[in-house]
């Protein structure tokens, strides 16, 4: 018995030993303890990582891995506060990266006592304790402190990229991975959600036209993309880029669809606007006749008499919309202006037919005053 104890213990810190003892390049510790708690309500907290460059070369010095808090029991509020980071101090600069899990969480740096530090953010709430780190590290500070020890604390700038070459499913767990096409989408949001994706940008941003793209696609291969921005005024921005600058061409539906403007049902048409419109300069080209026809000598030109009687029964101008058609159906521009200028090389014909007549009346006019001044 003694013996199987003892083969026992002698394997328990071998285990211990191999976790604790450092890699030839790096350490490596299972578990670090981060003492304290934050303060319930009491203002953000931070976890100091490792000393920051600070206009000094720096021997440098990493945490990567993962660290997590946690509370909760009978009498106390469940929370969970768990975040991967990758950062790493050398030479002059610092870089990493942050993903969180259960609440939000950011990198900033800081000083603490005078010194320099990257940190990650723990989001004011209740009271969090029982810190621990796993993972890799060189120089490690691992040190919870408060808002209230720490002083020139800014966002941090040099983040690196994380990436997920296979894709990334946003949705409900229930739903099969299989059914997903991943090899077509980078990323896949479940629509059952209320809103398929949302994206909280700073209160200070400006708009679109600053370079504050809040959502830029980008295509190296064909030197243009797309930015989205939310701009001044309650605005928002939807602007084609360029390679280098802000004034890409934006097409909408070019390969088919039609496009609504405050409205749903376009009846067919491939822009429905609810509302009025105003342009500086509309051009419409013209596929139908245009009426220089009028002006040939075989075009039959009503009568004024015919027109009178066609708006004595009608209301209104032969092969014209009457005002009901109008408010049923609305007006074709095109349409509309060559009818428009039809009428007038109609009424230009009638106006010169009356001008020659009115020629020719005052010349018997006059032939016939000459004849009576001679009697």
């Amino acid at each position: 018995m003694k013996k199987f104890l003892c083969v026992l213990l002698l394997a328990a810190i071998t285990a211990v030993v191999n976790a604790q003892t450092p890699s030839p390049t790096r350490a490596y510790w299972t578990n670090i303890d981060i003492p304290g708690n934050t303060g319930d309500a009491q203002g953000p907290a931070y976890i100091l990582l490792h000393p920051s460059y600070d206009n000094a070369i720096i021997h440098g010095g990493f945490v990567m891995g993962k660290i997590t808090g946690i509370r909760g029991h009978e009498g106390a509020w469940n929370r969970k506060w768990t975040v991967e980071v990758n950062t790493a101090t050398a030479y002059n600069s610092d870089r990493g990266s942050v993903v969180s899990y259960n609440e939000p969480a950011s990198l900033v740096t800081l000083r603490h006592n005078g010194v320099k530090y990257l940190a990650v953010t723990i989001t004011n709430s209740s009271t969090l304790g029982e810190f621990a780190f796993t993972g890799w590290v060189q120089g490690p500070t691992l040190k919870l402190v408060t808002a209230y020890e720490v002083t020139e604390v800014l966002p941090f700038e040099h983040y690196d990229p994380v990436s997920a070459p296979g894709g990334v499913v946003v949705g409900d767990a229930d739903l099969h991975p299989f059914s997903y096409p991943l090899d077509k989408n980078a990323i896949i949001v479940n629509t059952a959600k209320t809103g398929g994706l949302a994206i909280t940008v700073p209160t200070s941003q400006q708009n679109i036209f600053t370079g504050g793209h809040h959502i830029a696609c980008f295509s190296p291969k064909f030197k243009g993309g797309l930015g989205i921005s939310i701009g001044q005024d309650n605005s928002g921005f939807i602007q084609a880029l360029a390679e280098s600058t802000e004034n890409g061409t934006l097409y909408l539906n070019p390969n088919g669809g039609n496009v609504g403007i405050g409205v749903q049902d376009t009846k067919g048409y491939r822009l429905a606007v609810a509302g009025n419109v105003i342009a500086e300069r509309i051009t419409v080209k013209n596929h139908q006749s245009w009426p220089d026809y009028v002006f040939t000598k075989d075009y039959h030109l009503p009568t004024l008499q015919e027109v009178a009687a066609y708006i004595a029964q009608h209301q209104h101008l032969p092969d014209m919309p009457s005002a009901e058609t109008v408010k049923e159906k609305g007006i074709d521009l095109e349409e509309m202006n060559s009818k428009l200028l039809r009428k007038v090389e109609e009424l230009t014909l009638h106006l010169i037919r009356l001008d020659q007549e009115n020629k020719e009346l005052k010349a018997e006019v006059k032939a016939i005053r000459a004849d009576l001044q001679h009697k």
